[in-house]
């Protein structure tokens, strides 16, 4: 036990000083070592910052109706989902954190409340959901029943009643984690100078690719950890339910896509053609198209048709969230690069600003490193979390509906 606890210090350490390192050089040189500017200001940190708060939502949701409804034989999906929200959510804000333009200022917006922002109600809500996964993750901890220790009254008074403190603190959280990816939706939604982005589905689109997201996560943490314990039935209805979103989800994306060129609007068909034929073809044809769809759908129907062998279903929920990463990263970068009026880059800014954007090798090294952290944060809780580990690596019981065909 010491000896893994000197190694868990010595990788937190190294984490540490690479952090202050980067910060270091974030804080100094500003947003100048990437390619963002005054034309696109938004690209890779954003597009990751929605992308792991959508897989936090919808492993939340998750989590949410395997406890209201008491799904038993979900129950160790469950606490996976929860712990693994809670990463996902801080990975996010991480990432959002380092894309403010001045680092020193976020604290301003519980100052300064604007009720008509939604971006200020946003802030609050984050803060919030957080709470809400702590305080899930603490009472799941807590022991059922209540041994005689020298612990405070009120702590035992929380065993006494955690199941129902918890199915109470579920049925607050599951509105709000729909009021923090709509929420986030609406950020963009609102934004009525953006023509692609000015559309009351597109929250609906970021709600229905979070649930997608978080089903399609906790397949592939069925595949990845291989004494989480699962039924071959609870495994059936979470491949048809992953289809189903699969095909709703991107009916959603199809739909936005198809109203804003049939529009005719001059603002939503440049960004139709900037992503089906310019800068952005490769991103959407080969990542949100080939892999996120064809091949998704491809390796499903192997599954289907394969005596549902499971190695299909697992390889095909990791395209899926390849492919949703795709659709935040081509909803996001190629709006913001059409013109709101012609000549206005040429006159107005400075004349290396382009509105063709592509990451820097420096937004990669940020993105990896912010990843990797996360990662090992994950990794550290999996094995320190006593519910979340039982469930991960506890052995198998005779009896056991179990069956990893692989």
């Amino acid at each position: 036990m010491r000896k893994s606890n000197s190694i868990w210090w010595l990788v937190f350490s190294i984490l540490v000083l690479i952090a202050f390192l980067l910060m270091y050089i974030r804080i100094n040189q500003g947003l100048s070592f990437t390619n963002l500017n005054n034309l696109v200001g938004w690209g890779l940190w954003v597009t990751f910052y929605v992308y792991f708060l959508g897989i936090s939502v919808g492993l939340f949701l998750s989590y949410g109706l395997i406890e209201i409804f008491n799904l038993e034989k979900y129950r160790d999906l469950g606490r996976v989902a929860l712990y693994s929200s809670m990463v996902s959510l801080l990975v996010g804000l991480f990432f959002i954190l380092i894309d403010i333009g001045h680092l020193g200022r976020f604290w301003t917006v519980f100052i300064n409340r604007n009720v008509t922002s939604v971006l200020s109600w946003e802030l609050h809500l984050y803060v919030l959901y957080f709470f809400v996964i702590a305080v899930l993750l603490f009472m799941d901890n807590l022991p059922s029943s209540w041994k005689p220790t020298n612990e405070p009254k009120r702590i035992k008074w929380l065993c006494k009643n955690r199941k129902s403190i918890i199915k109470y603190i579920t049925y607050f959280g599951i509105p709000l984690a729909i009021a923090v990816h709509g929420g986030t939706g609406a950020l963009f939604a609102v934004v009525k100078a953006r023509a692609f982005w000015n559309s009351a589905i597109f929250p609906v689109i970021f709600l229905t690719s979070a649930t997608l997201s978080g089903i399609s996560a906790i397949i592939f943490f069925i595949g990845f950890f291989k004494k989480l314990k699962y039924s071959i039935g609870s495994l059936r209805n979470l491949s048809r339910i992953f289809f189903i979103l699969l095909i709703f989800d991107n009916f959603l994306v199809l739909l936005q896509l198809f109203i804003n060129y049939y529009s005719d609007i001059n603002d939503r068909v440049a960004f139709i053609n900037l992503i089906f034929l310019g800068d952005y073809s490769k991103s959407f044809w080969i990542g949100q198209i080939g892999i996120g769809v064809i091949l998704t759908v491809l390796l499903f129907c192997i599954y289907f048709y394969s005596d549902q062998k499971f190695l299909y279903l697992w390889l095909s929920s990791i395209t899926c969230l390849i492919g949703i990463w795709f659709i935040r990263m081509n909803f996001i970068a190629p709006t913001l690069s059409v013109p709101l009026i012609d000549g206005l880059a040429e006159n107005m800014y400075r004349s290396n600003e382009s509105f063709k954007y592509t990451p820097s090798i420096m937004e990669w090294i940020y993105s990896y490193f912010i990843i990797i952290s996360g990662t090992i944060i994950y990794i550290f809780g999996i094995n320190r979390i006593p519910n979340v580990r039982d469930a991960l690596f506890r052995r198998k019981i005779k009896g056991d509906d179990i069956e990893q065909n692989i």
